[in-house]
């Protein structure tokens, strides 16, 4: 366990919030979503600036504690590790509602104290060299973590909270639920989430540009607090970073398309099984289609209902890890991402790392993402994926020169390292 280095003089103590990584113990998970975002710019941080320190929230004290992580080899994940015994996770309870609710409110006041208590007793398991209490006031906090733990924490600390607060807001999808493309109504619990944490920040960073045009309409149309403090985009990376886990798949058969992480609706797995049917009608075949991630009930049953004549054409690979995640998109004749919009587009950015094809939605982010290196199509017109897929099928020379152009541009590509020093220089201003 390393300590942390004195700050520069003049220069406020700059310490990352690490609280998210204690609703995702578990490593296997680790590397994916808004945990993965967390270790990555945690570890480039200390990295960089030796002098950056990590803490996490205990709701059982209603503070903020100081731990010394693993990093590196020595950390399960590859980067960063908190080590904390599986028993002294905490258990997490909403402290603010967006409606009075009587009956909720009384049986709350009970149960708060005794899961207060019963917090503080699972922290016994945790080392004292592990973790000591700690004072953030005057100090810069950086929380890249969800918006519901970075609240619960403003909620329960109160006027405590002296600290300056610098969120990476990764998006505001949920407020496009209102929108032609989504049936869900308005989550207002997120609402009231991202409203906590936005005024409460002392700046703010968000992972696209963007993401940062969304913050300032959602502001100005008062669905969001206004006016909002500083916000400097922070765009996320392309960068792939590979471990030495073992390989333990076998490969799909060449030639195949991507997706990772993909559900029906917001992410349209409905506009790349059309495009394929689209292909098998017009071509006679289509490539198979390779779906990696978490298999998802809502994902078997579009493919079961609608698109059961493509069974036959798809495979599943569930929650691969590193190695073979990267094994996945090098083999990849291109990566397909159809999502009606994103934050930021890991995926993409990710594919194009390695060198494969990024076929992708005409959406703001994904063209942040993928600039001049991606092929993009209509996410409402799955025929514009079709017909881009059998360009480059019936091609060879054109897809080869798409694949030497993404690798001779990889120096240009976003890394942890940009991402982290942008964030310093953000955490490091007046």
């Amino acid at each position: 366990m390393t300590r942390a280095a004195a700050p520069a003089p003049g220069r406020k103590p700059i310490w990352v919030d690490l609280s998210e990584l204690v609703f995702t113990w578990n490593p296997a998970v680790q590397y994916y979503g808004v945990a993965r975002t967390v270790i990555e710019i945690g570890y480039e941080m200390r990295r960089l600036d030796p002098s950056v320190r990590f803490a996490i929230y205990s709701p059982g004290h209603r503070g903020f504690f100081e731990v010394f992580p693993k990093f590196g080899t020595e950390a399960r994940n590859g980067l960063i590790d908190l080590s904390l015994p599986k028993e002294a996770l905490p258990i997490r309870l909403r402290h603010k509602f967006p409606t009075v609710n009587p009956l909720r409110d009384a049986v709350l006041a009970v149960v708060k104290p005794a899961v207060r208590a019963l917090n503080r007793r699972r922290w016994g398991h945790v080392p004292q060299d592990l973790a000591v209490p700690v004072d953030l006031s005057g100090a810069r906090l950086f929380a890249a973590g969800r918006y519901k733990v970075i609240a619960d924490y403003l909620t329960q600390m109160g006027p405590r909270a002296r600290f300056d607060l610098v969120p990476l807001i990764h998006d505001v999808i949920p407020l496009h639920y209102r929108g032609d493309h989504f049936s869900e109504s308005l989550p207002t619990n997120y609402l009231l989430d991202i409203s906590t944490v936005i005024a409460g920040a002392h700046r703010i960073v968000t992972n696209s540009r963007f993401t940062a045009h969304e913050l300032a309409h959602y502001s100005g149309t008062g669905d969001l607090p206004a006016p909002l403090p500083p916000v400097t985009p922070v765009p996320l990376v392309h960068q792939y970073r590979e471990t030495d886990e073992p390989m333990g798949i076998d490969l799909p058969k060449a030639p195949y398309l991507l997706m990772v992480g993909t559900l029906p609706g917001r992410k349209n797995l409905e506009c790349t099984l059309a495009a394929l049917r689209q292909l098998r009608a017009t071509r006679g075949a289509a490539p198979t289609l390779v779906l990696a991630g978490a298999r998802s009930p809502k994902v078997d049953a579009v493919i079961d209902g609608q698109f059961a004549d493509l069974k036959d054409g798809i495979v599943h690979v569930h929650s691969p890890n590193q190695t073979e995640l990267a094994a996945l998109y090098r083999n990849a004749f291109a990566l397909v991402i159809a999502s009606r919009i994103e934050g930021w587009g890991l995926p993409l950015g990710e594919a194009l790392w390695l060198g494969t094809p990024g076929f992708a939605a005409k959406v703001p982010a994904l063209e942040e993402v993928g600039g001049d290196l991606a092929c993009f199509f209509d996410p409402e017109d799955p025929d514009t994926l079709a017909a881009l897929v059998a360009r480059y099928l019936d091609d060879p020379r054109a897809y080869a020169a798409l694949k030497d152009r993404i690798t001779a541009a990889k120096g240009s590509l976003r890394t942890w390292t940009h991402v982290a020093q942008e964030a310093l220089e953000v955490l490091s201003a007046p």
